[in-house]
């Protein structure tokens, strides 16, 4: 081999190198931690405070006034969720879980022909109050301690008073509101 074609083949080394190290270069300066406003190395740590001041929270609104704001159509709307396991209807039949016509100041595991959880069973002396039925729809495995229910509950109270209102349309006789 001759001292031309070494030349040429260490060229081809070198510069595949020096493109590898300069695509690798812009490719960092494209994607640079922190936004690329700075070198990492610059930017300098400030101390966490021990206690982070929170943010002024907004004043909770009783239940019972959002109850009195609330919309069963959009409450029908938040139900959607609960359908693949629950009917609604007068008589009908239970789903995977109980049929919830007439909820509403209903004892808790009172539909006969529905096996509950040992933890529902245990709630017979708190019947269905529009403030039990928010707490329960808040988390329900915090509020029944090992139900069967998997779901993990309805964040917003606007949510939860809409289905609750939705809940009480559903009765011969709805409950008056708080």
């Amino acid at each position: 081999m001759s001292s031309l074609e070494l030349n040429k083949i260490a060229g081809a080394i070198i510069l595949a190198t020096l493109i590898v190290f300069s695509i690798g270069k812009i490719g960092d300066n494209l994607v640079a931690p922190g936004g690329g406003h700075a070198p990492v190395a610059a930017v300098k740590a400030t101390p966490e405070p021990a206690v982070r001041p929170s943010a002024p929270k907004a004043p909770e609104v009783p239940f019972a006034t959002l109850l009195a704001n609330a919309d069963p159509a959009r409450g029908k709307k938040v139900f959607n969720k609960c359908k693949a396991c629950h009917t609604v209807t007068d008589g009908g039949k239970d789903g995977i879980g109980p049929n919830l016509w007439n909820v509403i100041n209903a004892e808790p595991a009172s539909n006969s022909g529905f096996k509950y959880s040992a933890a529902l069973e245990g709630l017979k002396e708190k019947p269905w109050t529009y403030d039990n039925l928010n707490a329960f729809l808040t988390k329900p495995k915090n509020y029944a301690k090992g139900t069967k229910m998997t779901f993990v509950g309805l964040k917003k109270p606007t949510d939860r008073a809409n289905v609750i209102l939705y809940l009480r349309s559903l009765s011969a006789t709805p409950v008056p509101l708080p």
